[in-house]
């Protein structure tokens, strides 16, 4: 919510009326014109970018009520103060904008809103055991243990793969990272995936690698419409 402060009033007003105006026979360039006389924009104040947080949520509420303010095509995971670039990020079929410095911190954010608000995002902590079992089955089999035998096709009768069981009995002789047998099936599980180290989830601690991505928002007008819904 704005509050009043003279500098951020007049720094939203000259932007604002820079921008609507309909030529100078129209009401808003004659008030823009007094406003000069008066106030002298600071460096990078005839931009949305430039704006400091109070002047610029002033700004949106002007252009809120005139019906011009845009609402933006995405959620925001974060805030502006996280970062000094906008980023739209994607995991799945979800599309986010991030502000982060470099990409690296615009992929925290990302797995950090799928574990909030899309959990089926990332690879659950149980399947990725299943992805473990199965690593173990392959590389080391003598760990393997099967579940009770069930019906399969044609008559015939099958054991599953105890997937915990195979997992913890693996796990009982080599603990994961401490052995060179640990680190191959760790190696062989996460082959398709996108490791996140950085903090610990709720859902998960991996992503597919092919499941998410993101790039820089270039487009003035996009980071502009990001950053004043930010602020309303």
């Amino acid at each position: 919510m704005p509050y009043f402060d003279r500098f951020d009033v007049c720094a939203a007003w000259n932007l604002y009326l820079s921008h609507t105006h309909a030529g100078q026979d129209s009401r808003a360039y004659q008030r823009l014109s007094h406003l000069g006389t008066y106030f002298r924009p600071g460096h990078g104040q005839d931009t949305v970018t430039g704006l400091e947080e109070n002047a610029l949520a002033i700004y949106a509420q002007l252009l809120h009520k005139d019906g011009l303010l845009e609402v933006p095509g995405y959620p925001i995971a974060n805030s502006r103060t996280d970062g000094r670039e906008l980023y739209l990020m994607w995991a799945g079929y979800e599309r986010v904008y991030v502000w982060a410095d470099h990409f690296e911190d615009a992929f925290e954010a990302l797995v950090e809103w799928c574990d909030d608000h899309a959990p089926g995002c990332l690879v659950s902590y149980e399947y990725f055991r299943e992805l473990l079992a199965e690593a173990i089955q392959e590389l080391y089999p003598a760990y393997v243990h099967y579940g009770t035998e069930k019906p399969g096709y044609g008559g015939t009768t099958y054991r599953p793969l105890d997937h915990a069981a195979t997992v913890n009995a693996f796990l009982a002789d080599h603990p994961l990272c401490e052995t060179h047998e640990a680190e191959m099936v760790l190696t062989h599980a996460e082959c398709d995936l996108t490791v996140i180290g950085h903090t610990t989830l709720k859902h998960g601690s991996h992503i597919g690698s092919d499941e998410w991505g993101g790039h820089e928002v270039t487009d003035a007008n996009e980071v502009e419409t990001v950053l004043l819904a930010e602020v309303q």
